[in-house]
């Protein structure tokens, strides 16, 4: 909500052109307000009750970011929801410091500003690796049945009775494999996800160890050394079970 009130402008001095500077947002701890501008920090916003000359003042905190820096250096809020993008099946949530999309045309999830950000989730296949380890590709993933929300999309059978959950939160995805029954046909070897990750130049993936093609745990996508993004651990679990059916892969 934007209410641009002669008060609101005469507090806010050298932000009149600021593209928030009105505004109340959701989270805003008051109706009858509006922000200074000026006094935002990383993590704290500022806010005067209408009508008191500058004596009843709010500050809202939070123990994680709220802001972040815009393309002017100037503190712009966090925005980690997402909302349909550029075109048809895009989805984004671009207003943070590393920008999320999923894309469920040309099928690939996405992190970070451009220059500087790694695809993944792209262009997924299913692999059977037999009991005599030759593998067998099962086909891409099929993203004709998906739902989008704020918080994420779920494409349902993706690959036959294998649907995938792509979670967003604040400058991250969290990706889900969902197998809704037994697949007898595979019992007698194991199901592997294949990604062909696409790294922006300079990006290198980063694996611990030496054994990298067995690695169980975190990686890392790095630049010059120095972290960029992190992928936690891949696990899988039981339904019913959770933690106590908890498997590192």
């Amino acid at each position: 909500v934007k209410q641009l009130t002669d008060e609101a402008v005469n507090n806010n001095q050298g932000y009149e052109t600021h593209p928030e500077t009105g505004m109340l947002f959701a989270e805003a701890p008051c109706t009858d307000c509006y922000e200074l501008i000026g006094n935002r920090t990383e993590n704290t916003k500022t806010f005067i009750k209408a009508g008191t000359n500058g004596r009843d003042i709010m500050q809202q905190t939070s123990s994680g970011p709220m802001h972040y820096k815009g393309p002017n250096g100037e503190w712009l809020t966090i925005k980690s929801r997402l909302q349909p993008g550029s075109g048809k099946g895009i989805f984004a949530a671009r207003e943070q410091e590393a920008p999320v999309e999923i894309n469920t045309i040309v099928k690939y999830s996405s992190l970070g500003k451009p220059g500087q950000s790694i695809q993944f989730n792209r262009n997924l296949e299913l692999v059977y690796v037999k009991p005599d380890g030759t593998r067998q590709t099962l086909g891409g993933a099929d993203y004709s049945h998906y739902t989008a929300g704020n918080d994420g999309v779920y494409v349902t059978n993706a690959w036959d009775g294998v649907d995938i959950e792509m979670l967003v939160v604040r400058g991250a995805i969290k990706t889900n494999f969902i197998i809704n029954h037994s697949l007898p046909a595979y019992a007698g070897g194991s199901l592997l996800v294949r990604d062909h990750m696409q790294l922006a130049e300079g990006l290198e993936l980063y694996v611990p160890g030496d054994n990298k093609l067995q690695h169980t745990g975190g990686m890392e996508i790095r630049k010059g050394g120095a972290l960029m993004y992190a992928i936690s651990a891949a696990v899988a679990f039981e339904k019913a079970e959770g933690r106590g059916s908890l498997k590192m892969l």
